[in-house]
């Protein structure tokens, strides 16, 4: 027995007034020590991801679900929840795009930090829409199946961080 719960987009989460960069965070499954690193390395720099749209987590965005009173049609709730999740591997996937550009002008993001797997080319071939539909900077980072981001990726995302902060 379960409703749908219909919910406006959280907020984000509470910014720290030293965070010089807000970022998102977009692209495929991310391996939990990579995405670990990320974080540290992303503080040290005084930036933070303010909206997750990664595989990992991807369904915090869509409606919630409640097991109180039933509408009788539990299946019919659930087809909803599911084709409401905004995702690259939907056709047409128009409505990724459409959801990710209000919530970077909602959360007022700086710049994107898109990664991939070198052989994902769902989230290489969105790209070109992403930078079109965005009015800010959005960094490629292709990840090769390892548990580690590489040295020379730091280092990119540092020239990204340096390009976009404020202050």
């Amino acid at each position: 027995m379960i409703q749908q719960v219909e919910t406006h987009p959280a907020p984000g989460p509470r910014v720290d007034s030293r965070v010089r960069s807000r970022l998102a965070l977009i692209g495929g499954p991310i391996p939990a020590s990579i995405r670990h690193d990320l974080d540290e390395f992303l503080r040290t720099y005084g930036a933070a991801v303010l909206l997750d749209v990664t595989e990992n987590n991807m369904t915090q965005h869509i409606p919630r679900l409640n097991s109180g009173r039933t509408t009788g049609d539990e299946f019919t709730i659930l087809a909803s929840r599911y084709f409401r999740i905004p995702a690259v591997w939907k056709r047409p996937n128009t409505a990724i795009y459409t959801w990710f550009s209000n919530r970077v002008r909602q959360e007022q993001i700086d710049g994107v930090l898109l990664i991939r797997y070198v052989f994902c080319d769902l989230w290489h071939c969105a790209l070109h829409e992403f930078k079109h539909r965005l009015s800010i900077p959005i960094l490629e980072m292709d990840l090769d199946g390892g548990e580690a981001l590489s040295a020379s990726a730091f280092s990119r995302v540092q020239a990204f961080l340096e390009m976009i902060s404020h202050g």
